[in-house]
């Protein structure tokens, strides 16, 4: 499985050993590659990167072919016509050029460079996320997300201060889908989630289980 060889690489590319911080098991990690198969984001951006397995599963979900090239089944049009339809006239377009954004702290290592070889779509960017969203690249970047689908993860550091303005400043990237990661593992996460839909008019649901997630969808009227 192509997913778990380059898991598999880029872990070797790292010292991914740590007594004081945990990363995605797989279950939560497949969710947000399904997150990206479903919602077809043109713009990926991650606050906090680790190792770099979030990402990974962004960009393997971005450029694997499943699904898009090669789908599940290969006649679902024979499914009643007004509902073929429907769902047609309802499913995002493939991007051209998808590409994600992973913003950290850290410097580069062996991983974000294998990262940057083997998907040409992703980009790294050396800040702390408030530095960033201070900073004219931020601007920048919401420029090019304007009128795009955009996807975002926030998974940096996990204080209420910092985490709230990081969804501050991702929320200006054209009200994008948000996926918050650890919000059973920090119950105050899950409390920021709630006032931060009700803020900005998100939907919020928690998934409970494992770490805890919770997806703000911007709420629509169609």
């Amino acid at each position: 499985m192509r997913i778990a060889e380059r898991t598999a690489t880029l872990k070797g590319l790292y010292d991914a050993n740590s007594s004081s911080c945990g990363w995605m098991c797989d279950e939560v990690a497949f969710l947000l590659y399904s997150m990206v198969k479903f919602t077809r984001p043109e713009v990926v951006v991650q606050t906090g990167h680790l190792w770099g397995k979030s990402a990974l599963m962004v960009l393997e979900a971005m450029t694997d072919g499943f699904i898009t090239e090669q789908p599940i089944e290969a006649d679902a049009w024979r499914a009643d016509r007004d509902f073929s339809n429907f769902v047609t006239s309802r499913t995002p377009p493939v991007p051209a050029s998808p590409r994600m954004v992973s913003i950290d702290i850290a410097t580069p290592d062996d991983g974000v460079r294998w990262l940057q070889e083997t998907y040409p779509g992703f980009e790294f960017i050396t800040a702390s996320s408030p530095a960033f969203f201070a900073s004219p690249a931020a601007a920048d970047l919401a420029a090019e997300c304007a009128g795009k689908r955009v996807l975002v993860i926030v998974d940096g550091e996990h204080s209420y201060h910092s985490a709230s303005a990081d969804m501050e400043g991702v929320v200006l990237l054209n009200r994008p889908v948000i996926f918050l990661d650890d919000t059973r593992w920090i119950p105050h996460l899950a409390a920021l989630a709630r006032d931060f839909a009700g803020r900005h008019a998100y939907q919020v649901i928690e998934f409970p289980w494992y770490n805890g997630v919770c997806l703000l969808v911007p709420e629509v009227t169609a």
